[in-house]
């Protein structure tokens, strides 16, 4: 399917201004998407993605999924997630720490508004979604990109085992992130708001989900489009695929297509895979346009990923030099592996994040504001057509 295209407006008024001027809808979302392959070489200099999911040597590891060694993971410590203290699930330190951290990067962008919101869950103690928002012309529309950024135990005879959550779900939540710095920039206009939410508890020890259900019960927009990331980074046998998700045969037709369309429109380098499944955060909205991109998981759960919900779901260890690149550290032996490989592939999780962003652009429908040189075109190709009418 190929996506509609918007005509310009004013034809003969465009004649005058140079083809850059006023370009089609599918040039500023290409112009979007391309602003994220940009800024994600993957070296040490520039590699905002990573920056979000591992850190810098000015801000190391703000996620928590670095191991550390010696760490007894029979207690939480720095992982992310919550731990039971006399049938209390509370928030880890390692769980504040990040949440701290999503919302002050949120807050550090040109958002109009940045806000926590407490969750309501049986048996939970400071539970929190993380809600980034731009504004849209309509403001009673929102188009939703979500990832939760809790941990779960690991599921095995022993449920007390903590993970680092790297694949699941760290970098879900550097990909919601590296899509909100690109979308917030003051250049792009929307018809319909974004909200960039960060999920808590959908990890729940009461069913997954519980942090988007209560956002879905408690918005107070019309959601004209949901997105979620979840485990986006594993890339099994590097066959680049973007598994697609729907709900259910009643809900996510809109949302396959236009996923499928944005690979091909914008030439990305990734295989679509298509299913239904309600396991992750999209399950909590009832409508076309929502579902869940996530890396192969062939036909459902558990998926292809080997540390799926387990301890080895690290990225990198404590000898991560931040001051080489991603590539380096592998040869070095400081980032996690599987089978010779790298665990999670940068370069597919970024390819990933581009996906989600087209999805977003479209959905929102993004248009880009005319630079100020523009305008001045604009107004002297109006002024000539008064004059020769005049004439």
């Amino acid at each position: 399917m190929v996506l509609p295209r918007h005509l310009s407006l004013c034809l003969a008024v465009c004649a005058f201004v140079s083809a850059t001027a006023f370009t089609e809808y599918n040039s500023e979302i290409n112009t979007a998407i391309e602003e994220i392959r940009q800024a994600n070489n993957f070296t040490a200099a520039l590699d905002s993605y990573q920056d979000y999911l591992i850190g810098s040597s000015a801000a190391p590891d703000p996620l928590n999924i670095q191991r550390v060694s010696g760490t007894d993971y029979d207690r939480p410590g720095q992982m992310r997630g919550f731990y039971s203290d006399n049938g209390i699930w509370k928030p880890t330190q390692g769980h504040l720490d990040s949440r701290s951290f999503i919302y002050n990067t949120l807050g550090s962008m040109n958002l109009h508004s940045v806000s926590y919101q407490d969750v309501t869950a049986d048996g939970y103690s400071n539970a929190r979604n993380i809600i980034g928002r731009i504004n849209g012309k309509d403001t009673s529309k929102a188009v939703v990109i979500g990832a939760h950024y809790d941990a779960t135990a690991q599921r095995s005879s022993d449920s007390q085992r903590y993970n680092y959550g790297g694949s699941d779900n760290a970098t879900g939540v550097a990909g919601v992130l590296e899509i909100a710095r690109v979308l917030s920039q003051s250049k792009y206009e929307f018809d319909y708001c974004i909200e960039f939410v960060l999920f808590d508890t959908e990890e729940s020890r009461d069913g997954w989900g519980v942090g988007s259900s209560h956002y879905a019960a408690n918005s107070q927009d019309t959601i004209a489009g949901m997105a979620s990331l979840d485990m986006i980074g594993y890339n099994h046998n590097a066959e680049n695929t973007a598994k697609l998700f729907r709900k259910s045969s009643e809900y996510g037709g809109e949302f396959i297509s236009v996923m499928e369309s944005v690979i091909d429109d914008y030439q990305l380098g990734l295989n679509a895979k298509t299913g239904t499944s309600e396991w992750s955060d999209h399950n909590a909205f009832d409508i076309d346009n929502a579902g869940l991109l996530i890396e192969d998981v062939d036909g459902g759960f558990p998926p292809y990923n080997p540390y799926y919900h387990k301890y080895e779901d690290y990225i990198i260890n404590e000898n991560y030099d931040y001051n080489l690149s991603y590539e380096a550290n592998i040869a070095n032996g400081s980032v996690q592996m599987y089978n010779g490989i790298q665990y999670i592939d940068m370069q597919y999780a970024a390819e990933m994040t581009k996906l989600a962003l087209g999805w977003a652009a479209y959905s929102a429908n993004l248009t880009v504001v005319p630079e100020p040189a523009a305008i001045l075109i604009l107004g002297l190709g109006s002024l000539i057509l008064r004059r020769r009418k005049s004439a």
